[in-house]
């Protein structure tokens, strides 16, 4: 690109104004000499003393003006100049950038750039009803300038599609069909609720009805949808509304030929007005060099469209109680949905390297816990200190009581499927032998043992120092297995299912229940972006619950006291 800033002046020649000062001062001094000289010598007629003076008289002028009047003709000149000069310059690079914008927008594709869709509307809606579209895709939060709006030009175009869709107009091209695509937010979702939260921050701010203005579009595309199917199949015109479940990223009305692009954010307040850009993009020939801006924003609508997670029908949303999790998990408390044991175990261990007052855990057999691994040593570190904060409830569920024994036989139907429960159930030596049951004594053994070491260790040093753990046995129905730390519980839902993999069986390794079904994270607070359900909390009932289980059940592990105690004769499960 071409400079077009104003070249900087050249500093003044010195020496060459010096010697034009010198040659003035010579022809003020020759002809002031000569006048004085010459009548000394010879007689001098009157005229030529005075050329003599005159000459004389200029050339002081001269010389005074190039001395001292110069000078000052030449700052004041410079005073004139220099704002001038700046303010060519800021012209001239405001050019500079304006040419360089305007070059970027046309290597991008940009047909051209509104400062408002305001400013844009009248060529949305002239592209809208342009006779040889064939398909038309808005998006945006309500579209409420279409729907909703008591005037202007995307209204006035949505009223002619509607009397279009309603058989009042008909379309202007012979045999042509159009189809009408629309995708506005889901107003349970979390991103339609950050949306709400982020308009109304301001004190001076519109009050938002988000929610009200989504339902009242979704409710006018129903019904436009519904009048569409009771009329022949082989209609001209299609419409079709469904409801997205992300964050609001732009608004997007695409036909045929091109598309216009507005960014979303957060806003800070609900205005009538926002002066946000909007960018129009020209659909590009395949040889075009440019990124394909038309193309692109037809696959962003698509993706969304055509996912089942990502949107859903206005259908489903209206009629069928379709509004996602977003909405339950916020209000619940929930957090986090674990489907992957590493993962959920990094988290486990995250929440007992962390815990402070409270850790209460309720399972079955509780084996991955108390046999040696991280898991054990996250919680010999909450126990095995000398000035111990944290207090630790285990519960075990009774390997004698009659759930432990179903659940038993459950497990053993994947290896005998012709087993009754009576005949288990008489074999004593057939649950003694379960999985569930050696797990549950290796953990009772396991922590009994290691419970004796650590008073042992600790005897000398703080007499009458005790772990601060209690672990009960239970005989209720294991609902869950339940990790409560502090403000935070990991819940997994128990059940007699499995979807055991082929072949597994003939593996050998016994197959168990559990582990299957997702770890859901629930926090003691909700979110505050959703409105609050009272006597609803998850993270409450469990709270609940492992206190009446707890209540309601017996200490399995022996007191001991210094003396009973053999330490070099058990097991350290740390080693």
């Amino acid at each position: 690109m071409v400079d077009t800033l104003p070249k900087e002046p050249k500093p003044p020649n010195e020496p060459a104004a010096l010697g034009r000062t010198l040659k003035a001062a010579a022809l003020f001094a020759v002809p002031l000499s000569l006048y004085f000289i010459l009548p000394a010598i010879f007689e001098v007629s009157e005229p030529i003393r005075h050329v003599l003076l005159t000459l004389t008289a200029v050339m002081a002028v001269h010389l005074l003006d190039r001395l001292w009047l110069l000078r000052d003709t030449l700052e004041r000149l410079e005073q004139l100049t220099s704002p001038l000069a700046e303010n060519v310059a800021q012209q001239s690079r405001a050019l500079t950038a304006a040419s360089s914008s305007l070059d970027a927008m046309s290597r991008s594709g940009i047909a051209r750039l509104y400062p408002s869709r305001e400013e844009a509307s009248g060529d949305i809606a002239k592209d809208l009803l342009n006779a040889k579209n064939t398909t038309i895709r808005l998006l945006g939060v309500s579209l409420n300038d279409f729907v909703r709006a008591e005037s202007g030009a995307l209204r006035d175009a949505w009223r002619v599609i509607e009397d279009r869709v309603n058989g009042k107009l008909q379309l202007e091209t012979p045999n042509s069909k159009l189809k009408i695509m629309i995708l506005i937010i889901d107003p349970e979702c979390l991103g339609a609720q950050l949306r709400s939260f982020g308009e109304s921050r301001n004190q001076h701010s519109l009050t938002t009805h988000l929610k009200e203005e989504v339902n009242a579009a979704a409710r006018e595309f129903s019904k436009l949808q519904e009048k569409l199917a009771k009329q022949d199949k082989t209609a001209r015109i299609t419409i079709e509304c469904r409801l997205y479940r992300l964050p609001p990223i732009l608004f997007l009305c695409h036909v045929d030929e091109v598309c216009y692009v507005q960014q979303y954010h957060f806003w800070t307040e609900r205005k009538s007005r926002t002066d946000i850009p909007v960018t129009k993009y020209a659909r590009q020939s395949n040889a075009s060099a440019l990124y394909p801006m038309h193309e692109e924003m037809l696959q962003h609508f698509e993706l969304i469209w055509n996912s089942d997670t990502a949107s859903s029908s206005v259908d489903d949303y209206l009629r069928h109680n379709a509004i996602g999790i977003d909405k339950g998990a916020a209000q619940s408390g929930m957090k986090t949905v674990f489907l992957d044991h590493r993962v959920s175990k990094g988290r486990i261990l995250s929440l007992l390297g962390s815990a402070k007052h409270k850790v209460t855990i309720q399972g079955i057999s509780l084996h991955s816990f108390f046999s040696s691994g991280e898991l054990f040593q996250a919680i010999a570190k909450l126990v095995d200190v000398e000035h111990a904060t944290v207090d630790i409830e285990i519960l075990l569920l009774d390997p004698e009581c009659e759930q432990a024994k179903l659940r038993a036989y459950r497990e053993r139907l994947f290896s005998d499927s012709e087993m009754s429960f009576s005949d288990y159930c008489q074999n004593a030596t057939t649950h003694r032998d379960s999985t569930l049951y050696q797990d549950t004594l290796r953990t009772i053994n396991n922590v009994s043992q290691w419970l004796t070491t650590l008073t042992a260790r600790h005897h000398d040093r703080s007499p009458g120092w005790k772990p601060r753990i209690a672990v009960h046995k239970y005989s209720s129905s294991p609902a869950c297995f339940v990790l409560h730390v502090d403000e935070v519980v990991l819940v997994e839902q128990y059940h007699y299912g499995k979807d055991v993999p082929p072949d597994s069986t003939k593996s050998g390794a016994p197959v168990i229940l559990g582990k299957d079904m997702p770890l859901i994270e629930y926090r003691d607070k909700p979110s505050t972006l959703y409105e609050a359900v009272p006597y609803r909390s998850p993270f409450a009932m469990i709270i609940n619950h492992l206190t009446f289980v707890f209540e309601h059940s017996e200490s399995v592990v022996p007191t001991h006291t210094p003396r009973d105690m053999h330490p070099e004769s058990v097991r350290d499960l740390r080693a």
